[in-house]
């Protein structure tokens, strides 16, 4: 029997917009803290000021936004702090998510926050079906792959962990950047006893780090964790800043080859999770039952990928997975489409986005998985990131974070590691 667990991380919105510790603090909360709103019901946000020492703002203007999905403006105001009640109320007519922020400035300091409701999540749904030939073109990509195996070149690493094998991984990748990381095991590690797990990078130009797979290591896991490009491991903060800067810039190769499913630059970054999770299958201590993978933004969307194109991924734990529902009407990062000449969707990126959407490989998976979801995250956009959590099939579960903006905050991580280590005792 499949479950089916959607959990609310309940908090008070509070975020400062400023840098420095602000001089008030303004509390946004609505009546529903551990079920949605529906469609058509009216969404109530009560706002309270309070100084430092906590007691009530009674004096000053506040100003209020409400929005759908971080976008479309549904009202907007001012409310003067010495009203009786500070209430803002809204609905919406359609699922998807309200969206309040208030702004008030106090001793010269303005600070600003958002708060959210869910509105039927559980009905959003995808903006276009899947591509009819999903399916025969990503299995053409990995046939293509895997005609040539895997040679990885593993290269010792002093660890700092006594008890870990600590090695630097490079593995081919036919005409892409290769698969490059570091991958880290116990130390006399038993032959089909250990589980394994990938850690994944969000967007950017960085290099991999060690310490993510001396700790799983540590704890019994194979792991392994690459960056995202196939790039150069533990080089220069100028080399990663030039490349940042340069050709892996964020507002440059996302977009890279878009208007061709061959030439997309997400092909060589999907396929290089397959080649990742053949090494880790290919390991002689894997218990040949339980691969993890797990990220944060561009990372989420890769874990969910990895299982949807290799099903012997049995976990994702992604938090804010990035690129679902390209072609929506409330789309995530990196916001794949572009007007063409007429101000409308170019039909060839639309058309190649498909192939690359999160929401088609969350479909394809059987693996368990756990999500997490900010409501004011206008990076990955809470309405696409439940229009890929709905495609799920199998065994699921979602944190709610109704103040959260685009972040993988601690008891975030702290449930991730709970279900990954109650996982990984498991026989």
């Amino acid at each position: 029997m499949k479950k089916i667990l959607v959990v609310y991380i309940l908090c008070l919105f509070s975020l400062s917009a400023a840098t420095q510790q602000p001089v008030c603090k303004i509390n946004i909360s609505t009546a529903h803290k551990e079920i949605p709103y529906e469609v058509n019901e009216p969404v109530t946000f009560d706002i309270s000021v309070i100084d430092d020492n906590n007691a009530p703002i009674k004096e000053g203007i506040i100003s209020y936004k409400v929005t759908q999905d971080l976008e479309k403006v549904l009202s907007s105001g001012q409310l003067n702090l010495n009203s009786a009640s500070l209430k803002v109320t809204e609905k919406l007519n359609k699922s998807g998510f309200l969206n309040c922020e208030v702004s008030f400035s106090h001793n010269g300091q303005t600070t600003v926050i958002r708060g959210g409701a869910a509105i039927e999540p559980l009905k959003i749904k995808p903006g276009s079906p899947t591509p009819n030939d999903f399916n025969d073109f990503w299995s053409s990509q990995l046939n293509r792959l895997r005609k040539y195996p895997a040679k990885a070149f593993l290269t010792p690493v002093e660890s700092k962990e006594p008890r870990v094998e600590l090695f630097e991984v490079r593995i081919d990748c036919l005409d892409w950047m290769p698969v490059a990381g570091y991958f880290a095991r116990p130390a006399n590690a038993i032959s089909q006893n250990h589980p394994a797990i990938l850690l994944l990078h969000g967007a950017g130009a960085f290099s991999a780090r060690t310490d993510g797979v001396e700790y799983c290591a540590k704890n019994g896991f194979l792991a392994m964790e690459i960056n995202a490009h196939g790039i150069a491991n533990n080089q220069t903060n100028d080399f990663y800043s030039d490349l940042g800067n340069g050709s892996l810039s964020m507002s440059r190769y996302p977009y890279a080859g878009s208007k061709n499913r061959e030439t997309c630059y997400f092909l060589g970054m999907f396929l290089r999770l397959v080649r990742a999770t053949d090494f880790l299958a290919s390991q002689p201590q894997w218990d040949q039952k339980r691969l993890i993978t797990k990220g944060f933004s561009q990372g989420g969307c890769q874990a969910i990928v990895a299982a949807g194109l290799d099903p012997r991924v049995t976990m994702v734990a992604a938090s804010a997975p990035a690129m679902c529902d390209h072609n929506g009407e409330v789309v995530g990062w990196p916001h794949l489409i572009t007007p063409g000449p007429d101000d409308k969707p170019d039909a060839e990126i639309s058309k190649t986005a498909g192939y690359f959407d999160v929401c088609n490989f969350a479909a394809r998976t059987n693996a368990r998985v756990m999500l997490s979801v900010g409501y004011v995250d206008s990076i990955c956009r809470p309405t696409s990131v439940y229009a890929a959590y709905n495609c799920f099939k199998s065994d699921k579960e979602i944190i709610n974070l109704p103040s959260a903006e685009h972040s993988s905050p601690q008891e975030v991580e702290d449930a991730f590691w709970k279900m990954i280590n109650e996982y990984a005792k498991s026989k």
